[in-house]
């Protein structure tokens, strides 16, 4: 069932064309209204973000947290909509939760949706339901993941933050950007010997002939020579735009606004320069990971309801951000620790399984010693020691 017919059957007094406007889905959620985007090191961050989320496959466990292969809601959340992709799915909730602090998750039919739109509440015996155009939605049928601040009824995001700073950060970068796109000094002086007279013919005529010249220049980085008589002179304007403390101001406020998002970008740089493994598993650990829990607690609540005991997951798996070289010394030493199977290092590595006895058996390290032999072979070294003093 398609969202619109969802809500055309969910509210029926109400067509559909008016409860939903023009649009395939005026409620759906887009983020071309917002310019938060073009602040560079924030993109970057919200890629990495987003990028590591979309990239993990959903699970669903039963009670006792064994993985069920064939459920339906698999399904459901591997294809969430008839204009979505799987992965953009994800990153699109990632982004709405980062940026706008809260998420609305619809669940019509077999069909996921992100609205916006939708108005919580919380009534008075302490439940929680929602307004969509005058109607009242419920848990059931809707969950608003939110980035928690202080607030029990509505989330903080990036845009509530830091939208002054932003604004400040993405209008110092456009300074910058344009006075450099067109060539830095902008605006020029003439200077004269004598003042300057309306009524004196010939100067009226030079200053009239340079600013024709001036004015003509589309192509940005086109040099044009004007022949100048004695007395006359042409200078560049100190630049209106102090680059030095613009700059300064970028430098400061990028990394702070960053830290909303959960971590400290110079530390995630520096890891990215040296240890990209060390780079993925910090940003796991303090930015995704949370979401992840946050995420898939409210997606199990909508399918399964709050008493069930099977849970939604989404397993990301890290080793993909390893080297080559990584991967295959890893692989060997956890072969000979009995966790890992030949064919699961061959896996690992990019190897097809062989599937035969000896790839499919545990394998042990000669050197390990069981703690019931070790405490036999101390005694019997005990005993040797005796026997030699």
């Amino acid at each position: 069932m398609g969202i619109r017919s969802w809500f055309n059957q969910r509210f029926r007094k109400r067509s559909k064309q008016k409860l939903l406007g023009s649009s395939i889905l005026s409620g759906q959620f887009v983020l071309a209204d917002e310019n938060i985007l073009s602040s560079s090191d924030i993109y970057h961050y919200l890629l990495a973000i987003s990028n590591m989320f979309a990239c993990g496959k959903w699970e669903i466990e039963d009670e006792n947290g064994k993985n069920i292969i064939n459920h339906s809601a698999l399904k459901s959340l591997n294809n969430p909509n008839g204009y979505l992709t799987p992965f953009e799915f994800k990153r699109l909730l990632v982004n709405v939760y980062l940026l706008q602090g809260e998420a609305f998750v619809i669940k019509a039919g077999s069909q996921l949706h992100i609205m916006k739109g939708i108005t919580p509440e919380i009534t008075d015996e302490g439940i929680k339901q929602f307004k969509y155009d005058g109607h009242t939605l419920y848990q059931n049928e809707v969950r608003q993941i939110k980035n928690m601040g202080l607030s029990s009824n509505s989330g903080h995001g990036l845009i509530d933050l830091a939208r002054e700073t932003l604004e400040g950060v993405m209008n110092a970068e456009k300074a910058l950007t344009d006075k450099y796109k067109k060539g830095g000094l902008l605006a020029y002086l003439m200077k004269i010997d004598t003042h300057l007279s309306p009524k004196n013919a010939v100067q009226n005529q030079m200053i009239q002939a340079i600013q024709s010249q001036l004015e003509e220049i589309q192509d940005e980085g086109k040099t044009v020579i004007i022949p100048l008589p004695k007395g006359y002179s042409i200078e560049g304007f100190e630049s209106p735009v102090q680059d030095d403390k613009i700059l300064s101001y970028l430098n400061v406020y990028k990394p702070e606004l960053a830290k909303f998002l959960g971590f400290d970008p110079d530390a995630y740089n520096a890891l990215l320069k040296v240890d990209l493994e060390k780079a993925a598993i910090y940003l796991k650990a303090f930015v995704v990971d949370p979401i992840v829990q946050n995420v898939c607690e409210h997606l199990s609540a909508l399918y399964f309801g709050a008493d069930s005991g099977k849970r939604i997951t989404l397993n990301i798996d890290i080793k993909k951000y390893l080297t080559m070289s990584q991967k295959i010394t890893n692989a060997a030493s956890l072969v000979r620790t009995m966790v890992y199977t030949p064919d699961d290092a061959r896996v690992d590595v990019g190897a097809e399984r062989l599937n035969i006895d000896e790839s499919t058996k545990l394998y042990a390290s000669k050197d390990l010693v069981g703690l019931d032999e070790l405490a036999d072979l101390n005694k019997s070294k005990m005993k040797e020691g005796e026997s030699t003093g």
